[in-house]
This record gives structure tokens, sequence and C-alpha cells, in this order.
């Protein structure tokens, strides 16, 4: 297994993974994505709040999801995580104002993204 220096997790296997257990190896590379799903979602919550957002726990086509509202309660994003036998299989986010509309008046995300940056 070769091993991000960085990261400290298998980022891809060797060729000649020997002496190495399937078992051992089916871990380490489980670990790697639910250590990048779990980064993902904590970056994109430290961003929200950053930003003043709001979060609202929802389902999304039967799917836990997260709908992120901006200081004036206006839809920004919604994020979805799809989930089978127990493990994530997709995170799913949309941004796009014509897909959020029928949740409420929709926040215009570049422009919170804008005023943030030049604060």
């Amino acid at each position: 297994m070769r091993i991000h220096p960085r990261r400290r997790s298998p980022t891809a296997l060797r060729r000649d993974a020997e002496g190495e257990s399937p078992r051992t190896i089916v871990i380490a590379l489980l670990a790697n994505v639910v250590i990048g799903v779990a980064k993902l979602i904590a970056g994109t919550l430290r961003q929200a709040m950053e930003l003043g957002a709001s979060l609202r726990a929802i389902h999304v086509n039967g799917q836990p999801g997260v709908m992120f509202l901006d200081a004036e309660g206006r839809v920004g994003s919604v994020m979805s995580v799809d989930v089978a036998d127990g493990l994530v299989q997709a995170i799913r986010g949309v941004t796009n104002p014509d897909k959020l509309a029928h949740l409420g008046p929709v926040a215009d995300v570049r422009q919170v993204l804008r005023e943030a940056r030049e604060r």
C-alpha cells in the first residue's frame, strides 16, 4: 500500500501488496473514503457558518440531507447523502437557483461569496 505523506492514509494499492491481508486493504481504503467524506462535510459546514448561514435538516428523495439558508432565510444550497446498505454511496449538492426555486426564496450565493471575500 502506498501512503500519502500528508494524509497518512492509503491513496492506492501497490501492485505487489504482499503480506497485506485483503481485510487490511479494504479497511484502509474505507478509512480513506470516510475521512474524505468527513472533511468535505466539515469544510462545507465551516464555510457556511462563517458566512452566517443556518442549516435545516431535510430529506431529499428519501435520503438525509441539509438545506443551507442565508441570514435572511433564503435557500442557498441543498446537500444530500445517498446511503445504501449502511454505506455512503454519493454526496450530492445543488446550488442552481432554478432547481432550488420550488423550496422558497433563493439566495444569490455568488453575491454572498463575493461580499465575504471583500471583508
